[in-house]
């Protein structure tokens, strides 16, 4: 769950606001245009960007324009989940994954707070040793591989944003779900499948 969220109001810091806690603002007669973010930095151009070679930061975020026009106003927060948290659990010969690593690739690195929409961008992440990398929100039909990789040199590339869309993945989703890929790598193929999808592609792999 977020933590604590920083407050920005019409782009200026506003103040940090804890769960079901209330926080009072004055403001000038008209509409204010509110943001607010837990668990990621927003830059001053209310922009999180994800530096290359790191996962995405683990962001909730909400935004809205309140009606000031009145004595009073209230706005309720909602924060939501722009992360998707891939765990890629492997299987195959023994030995698999020395001295090979993987790492994800994709074309956003970055969501715009103040326009709601994810930002292109170089993203790269190789997997932690649990398997796990959070991935930013993407736009239906980015480009996002998983490479397998010896030192710096990529021996094979698997398109994992068609997957994960072909398992019915949503981008679009308020809150961005979790999700699990079980990888069974064999001498010849390679398996990948969640829940009742799979797909297999043929393996060639010269070290």
């Amino acid at each position: 769950m977020p933590g604590p969220a920083a407050l920005y109001m019409n782009g200026s810091p506003a103040g940090t606001a804890q769960r079901d806690s209330v926080l009072s603002l004055w403001v000038y007669g008209g509409s204010a245009a509110l943001v607010a973010v837990s668990g990621a930095e927003a830059g001053d151009s209310l922009e999180v960007r994800i530096p290359y070679g790191l996962q995405a930061p683990p962001l909730y975020a909400w935004r809205a324009t309140v009606d000031c026009t009145g004595e009073t106003a209230r706005a309720d927060v909602c924060l939501r989940k722009h992360f998707c948290t891939l765990c890629l659990r492997f299987t195959g010969p023994p030995g698999w994954g020395r001295p090979l690593s993987v790492a994800v690739r994709g074309s956003v690195n970055g969501y715009s707070l103040d326009g709601g929409h994810p930002l292109e961008g170089a993203f790269y992440c190789l997997l932690s040793g649990s398997g796990e990398c959070r991935l930013p929100r993407q736009r239906a039909g980015d480009p996002l591989w998983l490479d397998i990789v010896l030192e710096d040199r990529i021996l094979r590339s698997f398109p994992l944003g068609t997957y994960l869309e072909a398992a019915g993945y949503d981008w679009y989703a308020p809150d961005l779900e979790d999700r699990a890929l079980e990888v069974d790598v064999s001498v010849t193929h390679i398996r990948f499948a969640s829940a009742q999808w799979s797909t297999t592609q043929q393996l060639e792999i010269v070290i």
